[in-house]
């Protein structure tokens, strides 16, 4: 487990009693070698000797939290949780533990309670996102965590981070390029945008995200042919209509926009409703622009 700032508390630990003649106690060694394994990748022997060392003291917080981090890699994220958890009871301080927990929250879905977690480990370790771990899913839930957080230059540097060790990972691509955009970088969050949908053509999010960046830039046809994507893949999706309407009013194509509202409301009553009374609004709207400026 390579560390470019490593915690306090990952350091190895020397306890020793008079009973050992300055021998470390036999829990520490057993937590020593299993720290050692780690650096191996050797997960499942650090597993056991992480267990012998809380079998031995049961309030080792330091073996439950790195025990934590095996069970993750070890893709057994719902025991890792509760290793973490238990590591965190007894010392609420430890770093690492609110890290590794955060990355077992984010295997298992739960981004919000992840992003929570980072902010401990922030709050008790200010750099900590420069502990390196050698997983770009890990990286990529990192920089949601930190965007959400408005740390955008942190985010960036995570995503760039997963992107560095999986270059085809689509998701990683389309939130460096959402935080691109909230740092008003728009050609090169424009070009994250294209990644993600070249490596997944059907990436909803990012043809959304494209199309919305590329009538920013009054790039209004090709942000069109992004927004008819996003319809293709997905014809629910409201907000995509009455972009698509919005983006046609501007181009003073009103025939077709008045059809595009005929079409979505088709499919508002197809699909149970959604979203129709909205878009007969603004069917409303439009045909009451038009025809003030016919007067």
């Amino acid at each position: 487990m390579p560390l470019e700032s490593p915690p306090p508390d990952r350091t190895w630990t020397n306890t020793t009693n008079d009973t050992n003649h300055g021998m470390p106690e036999p829990a520490e060694c057993f937590y020593n070698d299993g720290l050692s394994l780690c650096d191996l990748d050797q997960y499942t022997e650090a597993l056991a000797l992480f267990d012998k060392a809380i079998v031995i003291k049961p309030d080792y917080a330091e073996a439950w939290s790195f025990r934590g981090y095996v069970l993750h890699k070890l893709k057994q994220d719902i025991e890792s949780l509760a290793s973490c958890d238990r590591a965190i009871a007894i010392n609420p301080n430890i770093a690492t533990a609110w890290i590794n927990r955060g990355d077992a929250l984010g295997k298992l879905g739960r981004r919000a309670e992840a992003e929570v977690s980072y902010q401990k480990a922030t709050a008790i370790i200010p750099d900590y996102v420069h502990i390196i771990p050698d997983d770009a899913e890990e990286w990529n839930n990192r920089g949601f965590a930190l965007h959400r957080n408005d740390q955008y230059y942190e985010a960036l540097d995570a995503f760039n981070k997963a992107i560095v060790l999986k270059p085809d990972y689509a998701e990683a691509w389309y939130n460096r390029g959402s935080v691109l955009e909230d740092l008003d970088m728009l050609t090169e969050a424009l070009d994250a945008f294209n990644k993600a949908i070249v490596l997944k053509p059907d990436y909803v999010e990012a043809w959304y995200n494209r199309g919305s960046l590329l009538e920013d830039l009054d790039m209004l046809t090709e942000a069109l042919d992004a927004f008819n994507k996003v319809l293709e893949i997905d014809p629910t999706e409201t907000s995509a209509w009455i972009t698509k309407v919005n983006i046609l009013t501007k181009l003073k194509r009103y025939e077709e926009a008045i059809a595009t509202y005929d079409i979505a409301i088709r499919f508002a009553s197809e699909e149970g409703n959604w979203g129709s009374d909205v878009l007969l609004q603004g069917k409303n709207k439009l045909l009451a622009k038009i025809h003030s400026e016919k007067i």
